[in-house]
């Protein structure tokens, strides 16, 4: 599916590159024009968003990490 986002009153086509989801793209994206990050402080917060969503959908699984010592 095509993403397709308005910036400044222009539209962009954002072409998802060959490594990363379309939401992944999109996300970060959003980052760059919202926050006027740079793309490697933009990475970083998406994925720790991306953490901090997992941590609360899959409290359990947090759980059980924590004693095995893998996190």
């Amino acid at each position: 599916m095509e993403q397709i986002i308005r910036y400044k009153g222009k539209w962009y086509k954002i072409n998802s590159s060959k490594y990363e989801s379309e939401q992944q793209t999109f996300s970060i994206t959003n980052l760059l024009l919202k926050d006027n990050l740079k793309s490697e402080d933009a990475y970083i917060k998406y994925y720790e968003n991306l953490r901090s969503e997992h941590k609360l959908l899959y409290p359990e699984f947090h759980k059980c990490n924590k004693n095995s010592g893998s996190h």
